[in-house]
C-alpha cells in the first residue's frame, strides 16, 4: 500500500462528517477548537463554521484582542446555535456586548453565561428580546457574583428555558408575559 494512500485511511477524524466534528467541537473552547486545526487540511478551517462558540476569560492573556481575532475570522454567513462564556477574569462590558450582539446577529439559540467573580455585575438581560433565543442560563459559584438584571422583559421572546443557579441574583423584572417558558429553574 503506498505512504499517501495509508495516510489518507488512517486519518478517520478527516473523514467525519462536519456536523459532527462540529457536536465533538462544541464542548471544548474555541480556543482549542482553533488548534485542531493543525490536525490536517481539511480541520484548517473547520472552526470558522461552527455554530458553537465557548469562551472563556482562560483563553488568552488578552482577551478582547482574541475574541475581535475569532469573530471576525468566523464565516458570517454560519448562524450561532450556542454561545457558552466562562469569566474566571475581570472583563470588559464593551466586551461581553461585542459577544452578546454578535451572538444575537447571528440568532442564537442557546446561552449559558458562568461567572465565577466575586463582586457586582450588571448582566444586560434587556439585550434578550431575541426571538430565536430559547434557553438561557446564567450560573456563578455560590460565594460569587451578585448579578444584577435590569428589566428582564421576556414578553417578545421565545425564551423556553430559563435557569438562575449558584450565586447571588437580583433581578428587576417587567412585562413577563412569556407563553413560550416552559421551564425555570431557580
Amino acid at each position: 500500500m503506498s505512504k499517501a494512500r495509508k495516510n489518507v485511511e488512517d486519518d478517520r477524524l478527516s473523514m467525519l462528517p462536519n456536523d459532527l466534528i462540529y457536536r465533538i467541537l462544541s464542548h471544548i473552547s474555541i480556543k482549542y477548537a482553533i488548534q485542531t486545526s493543525a490536525l490536517s487540511s481539511r480541520w484548517r478551517f473547520i472552526w470558522t463554521s461552527m455554530p458553537y462558540l465557548a469562551i472563556s476569560t482562560l483563553d488568552a492573556p488578552d482577551l478582547s484582542e482574541f475574541v475581535n481575532h475569532v469573530l471576525s475570522r468566523r464565516n458570517d454567513q454560519i448562524e450561532v446555535y450556542s454561545v457558552k462564556l466562562s469569566f474566571h477574569q475581570q472583563f470588559s462590558k464593551e466586551l461581553l456586548k461585542t459577544i452578546l450582539d454578535y451572538a444575537f446577529s447571528h440568532n442564537v439559540q442557546k446561552l449559558t453565561f458562568a461567572c465565577f467573580l466575586n463582586g457586582h455585575i450588571v448582566f444586560p438581560l434587556d439585550l434578550f428580546r431575541s426571538r430565536p433565543l430559547k434557553y438561557l442560563r446564567l450560573s456563578g459559584s455560590p460565594a460569587g457574583p451578585v448579578l444584577e438584571s435590569c428589566n428582564f422583559a421576556v414578553c417578545h421572546s421565545g425564551l423556553s428555558n430559563l435557569t438562575l443557579e449558584n450565586g447571588h441574583f437580583t433581578l428587576s423584572v417587567v412585562n413577563v408575559v412569556a407563553p413560550q417558558l416552559k421551564n425555570l429553574t431557580l
